[in-house]
């Protein structure tokens, strides 16, 4: 009877351990979840610097497809709807925010991505604005970076107060709605 004690013990020790063990991996299961990372459109590795003036040509190639795509960011109210809650600027550069879109929107919004491999679009409200913009990788060059964004403006007054209070002074109207800015930053 004496060796019964012990392997009963150890049962009940095992039995603990297990628990203990399914407790911890939930624990971290959750907490891997938490910070989970949605899958990116297209590839970090694969997004392109460009400078100004290839994403002028960019631009030239590729207008109906970004006029589409502007559009389609604008007449979202859902997702206009989280702009405005998520403190005023929400950027599309993974799938998370595949929710607010169908199908045939998302499908336009992934082919501008991968045609024009730029890094984010940005739908802003700051101040009732509503603008579309897209960054591109800044490009380092001569020990200094270039950052090109484009810009949807569908109120060209808004694109002025930009110039002046925004700080975006090389800010050029492009075609239509568009505008192009480089900035300019010493590395």
């Amino acid at each position: 009877m004496l060796t019964m004690k012990p392997y009963k013990k150890n049962k009940k020790s095992l039995n603990w351990l297990k628990i203990i063990a399914i407790i911890n991996a939930v624990v971290c299961l959750t907490a891997c979840g938490s910070s989970y990372e949605p899958s990116r459109i297209i590839p970090k590795d694969s997004k392109i610097a460009w400078t100004k003036y290839e994403v002028i040509d960019l631009y030239w190639m590729y207008s109906e497809e970004l006029d589409e795509v502007a559009e389609i960011l604008l007449g979202n109210d859902a997702f206009r709807q989280s702009v405005i809650e998520g403190y005023n600027y929400v950027y599309i550069g993974s799938t998370r925010e595949r929710e607010f879109f169908s199908d045939e929107d998302w499908e336009s919004i992934v082919g501008l991505f991968e045609k024009t491999r730029m890094d984010m679009i940005y739908r802003s409200w700051q101040e009732g604005d509503d603008i579309v913009h897209l960054n591109f990788n800044p490009l380092y060059r001569d020990r200094n970076w270039f950052i090109t964004t484009l810009y949807y403006f569908k109120n060209p007054e808004i694109a002025e107060k930009y110039k002046k209070a925004k700080s975006l002074d090389g800010l050029e109207h492009l075609n239509g709605y568009w505008y192009i800015n480089e900035q300019f930053r010493k590395g």
